[in-house]
């Protein structure tokens, strides 16, 4: 089941050695299951590298200077692009990161996702982009109309909480922390529609 969470959005300059005209997107929320997936779109405006990074396992220094607990899930992050097409992702787990090359000791959190293009010297096109985040072991298609495979964990184990907190570095600006899917703009076609013709009975 997907969810579209509301987050609390902050938009600030952060400073960064590795991203030029980096600024910070923090998006926090939660899920209710395991099950659920929350959606966050943004603008790249240049191409470059992005750094897109989960917070809520492990705790952290925000780049607002705001701290984070260690009282969130073991999460994954995938990314994909304007057309909806899978571009990378990460769940936080294993020895290799979302490249597939060995991850760098004390790179980050265990459980806690990292895309970084900065990292690997790699970068994006410019565009629109969405971020899913979702249990560690709930896993996203080729597409953003591709269901979740998963999870196998039902129910939050002991000790873990349902709220997030990532934080997108980069050449980035805010879309929209809730994305409306396609289907609820044809159902809202529909339900106008059969106002109209309601109104047009009562006349």
């Amino acid at each position: 089941m997907k969810k579209y969470v509301l987050g609390l959005v902050f938009f600030m300059m952060s400073l960064s050695s590795s991203l030029s005209m980096a600024n910070s997107l923090i998006v926090s929320g939660n899920i209710n299951t395991t099950s659920d997936v929350s959606y966050y779109s943004f603008n790249l405006n240049t191409i470059g590298p992005v750094r897109i990074e989960t917070f809520q396992w492990g705790g952290g220094t925000l780049s607002d200077g705001t701290l984070v607990a260690k009282d969130g899930f073991a999460s994954q992050l995938t990314l994909f692009d304007a057309t909806g097409n899978f571009v990378a992702f990460d769940d936080g787990f294993g020895s290799f990161d979302f490249t597939g090359r060995p991850r760098t000791p004390g790179q980050f959190d265990d459980y806690d996702a990292l895309i970084d293009f900065s990292v690997t010297g790699e970068t994006i096109a410019a565009g629109l982009y969405t971020v899913a985040i979702s249990y560690f072991d709930n896993y996203a298609g080729n597409s953003l109309a591709d269901p979740y495979q998963g999870p196998l964990t039902q129910g939050f184990p002991l000790g873990e909480g349902n709220n997030f907190t990532y934080q997108i570095t980069g050449d980035v600006s805010s879309v929209s922390a809730v994305p409306v899917p396609a289907a609820i703009w044809f159902m809202a076609s529909g339900l106008l529609g059969l106002v109209g013709m309601q109104k047009r009975r009562v006349i």
